[in-house]
């Protein structure tokens, strides 16, 4: 494929996570969307290069956390500059290279080494917790 094609599946692909993250995180999430949300940039992350899946990921969140934005300003009223200091430092979390304590990646065919493996790995971690406490504690709701 060329560069603009991948450049456009990368697009495509940050809209479709972006768009599930939004209706499955926020105040009344729908847990199902959680859970599909990273599935478009992990998809992508192998056929692109590290910064191309790393951009993704990082707009999949941005615009995924879209939601969040009247709640913090309105309800909470914490300052503008901590709002977007919150939903991007979670961005850029959200999409490093890898989740922490792995090994590095083996080299791909085409020589990239970076493999964007963590991508969403916190937030899949997050929701398997929820998820694992709900088992263990019945009666009990994820967040």
């Amino acid at each position: 494929m060329s560069s603009t094609k991948w450049g456009i599946a990368a697009v495509l692909a940050a809209a479709t996570s972006a768009t599930l993250f939004y209706f499955g995180t926020g105040l009344r999430p729908m847990s199902w969307c959680t859970w599909l949300a990273p599935l478009p940039v992990l998809v992508l992350a192998p056929r692109v290069s590290a910064r191309t899946a790393f951009t993704a990921a990082c707009a999949a969140w941005l615009g995924g956390e879209t939601v969040m934005w009247g709640y913090f300003l309105d309800t909470l009223r914490i300052p503008a500059a901590i709002a977007v200091a919150v939903i991007v430092g979670s961005a850029l979390v959200f999409g490093r290279p890898r989740c922490p304590g792995a090994d590095a990646p083996p080299a791909s065919p085409d020589g990239r080494r970076c493999r964007p493996g963590g991508v969403g790995c916190a937030r899949i971690r997050h929701v398997g917790r929820d998820a694992e406490r709900c088992l263990v504690e019945p009666g009990l709701h994820p967040s």
